[in-house]
């Protein structure tokens, strides 16, 4: 991390991730955040001012949550945040996601991770939809499909 002025704190082009806290004890009224790449870890930003601007310049993902990397070979109901391998291998698996209720945003990422003729099921609870439909099939080796609730059904990003 560099900071290129009192008001400016750059990311380096080959961070991965940072850890930081930014805090403007100086009432800076405009402050500008570059980063080139995408930031998996938390930063705080405090301030004393009561009229404060931050300028993002670059991709910052303010809204996830890490993913819990998981491998299934059979039935299993996703909580949020899952980041699921399915292995078909040895037959058809569903993975059902849970209730979109209540969890607005929150994310489940479904990867066909092996190869074979057997599909995997997306399916959803209380007759909930994905994009309309009540299920999703992945049919090919290193597909994947990442759901998000929008409180009521789901959607593919």
């Amino acid at each position: 991390m560099a900071t290129t002025d009192e008001n400016t704190v750059q990311i380096n082009k080959n961070t991965n991730a940072i850890n930081g806290i930014i805090e403007n004890s100086q009432n800076i009224e405009d402050f500008t955040l570059q980063t080139p790449v995408e930031l998996t870890s938390q930063i705080a930003i405090t301030n004393n001012s009561d009229d404060f601007k931050i300028t993002v310049q670059g991709l910052i993902d303010l809204l996830s949550q890490p993913f819990n990397v998981i491998t299934k070979v059979a039935d299993y109901t996703a909580v949020a945040n899952d980041y699921i391998l399915a292995d078909s291998s040895t037959g058809v698996i569903t993975i059902t996601l849970p209730s979109a209720i209540g969890i607005i945003g929150q994310q489940i990422n479904i990867t066909k991770a092996y190869s074979s003729l057997n599909d995997v099921t997306v399916d959803t609870t209380l007759s909930q939809t994905i994009i309309g439909n009540l299920t999703e099939k992945i049919t090919k080796q290193y597909t994947n499909a990442t759901f998000i609730s929008d409180g009521a059904n789901w959607f593919i990003k």
